[in-house]
This record gives C-alpha cells, structure tokens and sequence, in this order.
C-alpha cells in the first residue's frame, strides 16, 4: 500500500512519457496489493474451516493414511492445497521414508535433486528403499544415484532390490557396504521371476551387520551370518536333492524362525529319495503352488501350523497332496471343518478366494488351512462350491462332526440345481457331520442338500427309475439321507430370507426317513419366529442365540491369501 501511495503522488506532479511509466507501475502495485489482500482473505476464511482446526499430528496422520493407500508419489498433491497443508507435510520426516529408486530412468539432474530433496527431508527417519534396474552394468551417472542413497545405509529399515542380471547386483550390493543397524526387512527378487535361477551366491551386503534383520525374500540360500536372526523367511521350493539339503542346513542356522513361505512356480520333477526337513517348534509352514514332489520331503512335528495356497492354474481340478501324509499331523484325525469365500477386495468379485481351515482331533495340533483364489469370470467352467469340493476331494474327513460354512451363495451363472448338486456332494465327503453352522450365506440351497431324496450312494450317479424287478414288481426306490447323524444346525446373519416352508420341509423329511434334528438355533429374536410352526417328533431345545462360532482365523504374520509377492512372481 506504501509503494502504491507514492505512485499516486508522483503520477500528479509528472507528465508525458514519464506519467505513462509510472502509471504502469501503479498497475503492477495495485495488482500485488490486491494478491496480497485476496491471500489474507483467504487464509482467514479458512481458519474458520473445521478441518483447519485439526491439530498437526492429527492432519500428518491423514496424510499416512493418504500415502499407503496411494503407493506412489500423487500423496504429494496435498501440499497444493494450501499453505498450513504443505508446512505440515514438510515438517514430518516420515512422510518421505519411502524412495523408490529407478536406476533406468532418464533425467539424471531431476532425479538426483528430487532423491536429494526426500532425503533431506526425511531427516533421520528409517528409510524404506526399493532399487531397481534391469540393465546389465550400471554406467557411471547411475551409479552416482546410488553414492547418494549410500550415504543412508545407517537409516535403511526395509530394503527391496529388483534386478535380472548378476552384474548390477553385485554393484548395488558393494555400494550398500555399509553396516545396516536398523535393517528388519531384505527382499531381493527378479523380473519375471521363474524360479529358475541357477547358482547365484549371496551378496556380501551391510558388511553382514545387521542385528535387527527377521524377515528374508530371496531366491538363493542365505550365508550362516544372516540367519541368526531371521523370523520369516520367503523363497522358492528347492528343486533338487541338492538345495533341499542345503535348505534343511540353512533353517537349522535359524534357531528364531516363526514363518516359512516356499513357492513353487509350476511342478517340480519327482525326486528320488528326498531329503528330509524337519520343523520343530512354534512355526508356521506356508507351501505355495505345492506339488508332491516338493511337499513331501517335509517332516513336521504336532506343533507347526501348516497352509497351503494353490495359486498356480496347473492345478485346475483339485489340491495336490502327497500320497502319503503321515508325516503332516495336521491333516490326520480331522474333527472340525470350516469353509468360506471372501474377497480380498470387497468392491469387486475378481479377487475372491476359497478357505478351508481343518482342525485336528489330536490335543495341541494347530490348524492347517488351505487357499485357492477362484475367479468368477470363469465360473462357467467351475463354481465356488465345484472349487470347495475339489480341495477337499483329497483329504479323509469322515471324522469330522462340526462343520461351519461362511459366505457361500449360489453362483448366478451356474446351470439350474448344480450348485443342490455340488452341496450334496459336499455332505456326502462328512458322513459323520452331528454340527452344522451356516453364517451369511443362502441357506435355503445349503438345507436343500440335506433334505432325503430319492437315490442310490452319492456323488453323481443316475436316480433309479421305476424299472421292473426280476418277478415283474417295481423295484423300491432307496431313499437316502445326507449327514444322518445331524443333530444341531444353527443359522447366523443369514443374507437372504428364509421361509418357514424350507425349514419345515427339511427338518419334517428328516423326521419322517428317521434323521430327526434335536435342536436348531437362529441368530435373532425375529428370525426365531421361522421355527414356530415346525412340527417336531421330539421335543427340541428350541433357542435363540446371539453367538455363534465362527470361522477361526488366528493372526499370524504373513497369514492372508493374498499377499501376492511381486518379486516372486
């Protein structure tokens, strides 16, 4: 305002081109006076906002929120918004934690102030690195990138190397020479990664200090000096006796080892008398992709969980399992059988998954469990229930007595009763089931299945007709019925809505053909009203609960289905 009041002053005492002059700068004062006053009046306006108000700490962990949903570099936009914004965003250093460095882009001068930048930045923050190249050899200006990420090591706390040839790792691995104190997490993987790797040493990186290391993703074995601290380790299934017994050296140098994930990325050739890898302890065993030949050279003791994920599509028709289990606890003597189809992204069916989780008999047996991602774009060629099927086909289950069967509803692209079908081919594999819970699913077609009908052994055989006996009388037509020591059925957060008609049809069928049901629960007061009328040939404990067991998923690291590791894909 000063500098336009002096304008003003001199434009009256002048005249000519001089007047023209300072008329031009008289525009160009009003012009920053009237910025100025827009800027003031739109920072007071938004000190009137009630997300303004926000205190720091609050607004920088919207900002986290924003930047692990985002997983890139758009979280930044938030500092054009205003001024406050930016500030916070600046003075937080664990906002620029996360680099990712692509040693193959072009523009060495930005990326080498931009890299410069985050690192200052971040202060001293633990870094998350991921480096990656697919360039045979490093020229000189790349490697300068590196020299400047180098001077960090000490901050380094999650580590992600991505490359195809030996040589650039090597480079990567001697400019990381520096000891690593904070380094918890190493993932070194390639492109199109196949498993096919040949014999490729450990790199000598972090000078082999690096007391906080747990968890390991490779593709080659690891030196005794890693692995005194591992926690979890990730890698390819060893394809010959060699690495196998390499293998079993390798996790006896681990005296700390929770997890183990093994891939297999198509099936291994059968191996003649395999090495065996025993697992003793608190330890979860994940075999990904699994075939027999890379499965059975295994030896758990009653304590290691086990999980299998079929994730390959070389197996289309059912889990692969090796002919002689005896030497997996888990899958013998089982009593409790839990089922369920989840999405790993609710808003979208492309990504649902098959969960079967088996509970054992003997005492102090953890669960195994076993995944299978389903696609239902394709569910004209199998449905989810076709798919549960197929997984359990393998596994003796006549001891089960419990059973609980979560989120499975029809497939709307199935053929009309197939999937009546596929259930009652489902109860036929748990003949000794006396328990069944059915939670957020259609349970008019699952009690459907358990309803006498008229036909010989099940699975998939034709129903006798009314053909004449050998004396010229019709033959008598057998009525069979599914799970006939059923006693108990209990009904939670049922989806859809279920009629007095279904229940009363099953539950009067069994009674008649001799499988009476004592006792049948659902979840709610109104939805108790559907048992009212059901005539009963025993008097049955009638209830209404709120609770019921549902399926048992403990929380252990790296236990979800779809952790899909790009790396090793």
């Amino acid at each position: 305002m000063i500098h336009t009041t002096q304008s003003l002053r001199q434009l009256s005492f002048t005249s000519g081109p001089e007047q023209a002059e300072i008329a031009a700068a008289l525009v160009l004062a009003l012009q920053a006076d009237l910025t100025q006053i827009t800027s003031f009046v739109r920072t007071s306006q938004n000190q009137y906002r009630p997300i303004f108000r926000l205190p720091n700490e609050v607004l920088a962990e919207i900002f986290f929120e924003v930047r692990d949903s985002l997983n890139d570099n758009t979280w930044m936009r938030v500092m054009s918004v205003c001024r406050l914004w930016r500030d916070v965003a600046i003075s937080v250093p664990r906002l620029w934690s996360i680099i990712e460095l692509d040693l193959d882009m072009p523009d060495e001068e930005a990326l080498l102030g931009g890299l410069r930048l985050v690192l200052h930045r971040s202060k001293q923050a633990p870094l998350d690195i991921t480096v990656s190249t697919r360039a045979q050899a490093l020229p000189v200006h790349k490697a300068h990138r590196l020299d400047t990420l180098a001077k960090h090591v000490h901050r380094f706390r999650y580590v992600r190397i991505r490359t195809i040839h030996k040589e650039s790792l090597d480079q990567i691995s001697a400019a990381f020479s520096a000891p690593a104190p904070q380094l918890k997490t190493l993932r070194l993987g390639r492109f199109g990664s196949t498993g096919q790797h040949g014999q490729i040493a450990f790199p000598p990186m972090f000078s082999s200090d690096h007391p906080k290391l747990e968890r390991l993703h490779c593709w080659m074995l690891w030196p005794e000096a890693v692995g005194r601290t591992l926690k979890f380790i990730f890698l390819h299934a060893p394809s010959n006796k060699d690495q196998q017994h390499q293998l079993a050296l390798a996790i006896a140098q681990c005296p700390n080892l929770k997890q183990l994930t093994l891939r297999c990325v198509g099936i291994s050739p059968p191996i003649s008398q395999p090495t065996p890898i025993p697992l003793d302890g608190d330890i979860h065993l994940r075999l990904e992709s699994p075939s027999p030949a890379n499965m059975f050279y295994f030896s758990l003791s009653p304590t290691v969980s086990l999980a299998i994920d079929m994730l390959t599509r070389t197996h289309k028709g059912a889990a692969v399992f090796p002919h002689d289990i005896s030497s997996f606890p888990q899958m013998n003597n089982l009593r409790e059988l839990q089922v369920s189809e989840w999405n790993t992204h609710p808003a979208s069916r492309l990504k649902s998954i098959i969960q079967v989780t088996a509970l054992s008999a003997t005492e102090h047996v953890p669960p195994f469990r076993i995944y299978r991602p389903y696609n239902p774009a394709h569910r004209s060629s199998a449905s989810a229930i076709t798919i549960l099927n197929a997984l359990l086909q393998p596994l003796d289950l006549r001891g089960v007595k419990s059973v609980t069967i979560k989120a499975f509803d029809p497939d709307p692209f199935s053929p009309p009763g197939e999937d009546l079908i596929e259930w009652k081919a489902f109860f036929f594999l748990v003949p000794s089931l006396e328990t069944l819970t059915i939670v957020n699913s259609r349970a008019s077609i699952i009690l459907g299945a358990l309803v006498p009908d008229v036909m010989p052994t099940w699975p998939c055989v034709e129903t006798p007709s009314s053909e004449v006996g050998t004396e010229g009388s019709p033959l008598k037509r057998k009525i069979v019925t599914m799970c006939p020591r059923l006693k108990e059925i209990v009904l939670s957060n049922i989806e859809f809505p279920i009629s007095t008609e279904v229940v009363m049809g099953m539950v009067n069928s069994r009674q008649k053909h001799g499988s009476p049901l004592k006792d049948v629960f659902v979840e709610g007061a109104d939805d108790a009203a559907i048992l009212s009328g059901l005539s009963w040939k025993e008097l049955p404990k009638l209830g209404v609960i709120r609770e019921v067991p549902l399926v048992v998923r403990e929380d252990r690291p790296g236990d979800t289905p779809r952790d899909d590791d790009e790396m090793m894909a």
